[in-house]
């Protein structure tokens, strides 16, 4: 059996990818804000000390962090600086939850929320309240209680008002995305079309596809397998946007096993899932082509990052089903089962195995190792030997 270099790219990526959560995206520190008088502020004891707690915590430091956040606050309350007390305040809260000392935190977010509320309304009452709303979001992954109050933080009052649309446009997503979890589908879509809309009329690209892949779930979970299809289509393709333009997250990355993988995941669920359910042939071959098109575009993608040469793009096109007599499989891993997409000169077809995407790299981790020769004709779309 001749098997080509798309298997390569298929079998090279077999480790298992986390789920995505928006809520527990790292919420930014509450820094001061830009101000023509920087050098008055940079002496101010309180803003460095809280400077250097968001250095300690970026560094992974929580439990320093908090202490030198709650000098920050201690400090700044005796100089009557009420808007970085609770800046520094909210810091400390995030340090606490970070270090797993999350008991009474509920309790001091929701007072800081009360506290910022009576702030001037503008862009500094807008980000202190975000930060305050995405770590109770945080918190609601233990303390399922926190998940009302994150909502309430993040909706804010009517009438806040804020110079720029990015906290806005997160406040109203993360709110979405809290109903999602809640299964209070109506109040989600709502959020997330407005904060869709949002991102649109800012051309924010790097939330734009989050909130395109957050309506394609809602539309997926209400049964809407056309709208779900569309905006997961507009996801990966503001996604291949964010890519070229430099800016979305590399292979390797943290945030690339959180905020892309599984957006190609639950694409690829759905054009197999639709693919099985099509009646029609060639619905059917457009589908499965789409499906391991989609994969393959991912994997090329991680390849890319990790060579940091383009010129795989034009690796990946030569089709193997063109060689005659070639037979290809691509695995796709998903977390309920593996999938074989099976290329041949008949066409592709479909068998699905119930093994999850855990267990098999578990099997593939323990199991006799296998040596794999290769032989030395190898070229785009050429087969191994």
């Amino acid at each position: 059996m001749r098997l080509s270099a798309r298997l390569l790219l298929s079998l090279a990526f077999l480790a298992p990818a986390p789920a995505f959560d928006v809520s527990a995206a790292e919420p930014v520190r509450c820094e001061s804000p830009p101000t023509h008088a920087s050098n008055a502020v940079a002496r101010d004891p309180a803003e460095v000390e809280n400077a250097r707690g968001n250095q300690l915590a970026r560094a992974g430091d929580a439990a320093a962090a908090r202490t030198a956040h709650q000098e920050a606050e201690r400090l700044a309350r005796a100089r009557g600086n009420r808007e970085l007390a609770l800046r520094a305040a909210a810091n400390a809260a995030r340090d606490a939850i970070d270090s797993g000392r999350s008991d009474g935190v509920r309790v001091q977010l929701v007072s800081l929320r009360g506290e910022a509320e009576s702030l001037p309304v503008g862009d500094s009452q807008t980000a202190l309240l975000l930060h305050l709303g995405r770590s109770l979001a945080l918190l609601a992954k233990s303390d399922p209680g926190a998940v009302a109050d994150a909502i309430a933080t993040l909706r804010g009052r009517r009438g806040t008002r804020c110079r720029r649309r990015a906290p806005v446009l997160l406040r109203a997503g993360l709110a979405g995305e809290l109903y999602e979890r809640g299964q209070r589908r109506a109040d989600a879509l709502d959020l997330t079309r407005r904060a869709l809309f949002a991102a649109q009329s800012a051309d924010a690209i790097d939330a734009l596809y989050r909130w395109q892949w957050q309506l394609g779930r809602l539309r997926r979970a209400e049964g809407d397998g056309d709208g779900a299809l569309r905006e997961y289509r507009a996801a990966a393709l503001t996604l291949a946007r964010m890519r070229a333009e430099g800016n979305a997250p590399l292979a390797g990355d943290q945030s690339f096993a959180t905020d892309v993988e599984p957006l190609y995941d639950q694409l690829v669920d759905l054009l197999l899932y639709r693919a099985a359910a099509a009646e029609d042939a060639a619905a059917k071959q457009t589908l499965l082509a789409e499906a391991r098109d989609t994969i393959e575009d991912q994997k090329v993608a991680e390849l890319r990052d990790y060579f940091s040469d383009d010129c795989l793009d034009s690796e990946r096109r030569a089709a193997p089903e063109s060689v005659p007599g070639a037979l290809v499989v691509y695995p796709i891993l998903l977390p309920d089962r593996m999938e074989l997409v099976v290329g041949s000169a008949r066409g592709l077809e479909s068998i699905s195995v119930p093994v999850g995407r855990e267990r098999l790299s578990a099997e593939i981790a323990h199991g006799p190792r296998v040596r794999v020769e290769r032989h030395a004709r190898f070229g785009p779309g050429a087969p191994f030997e």
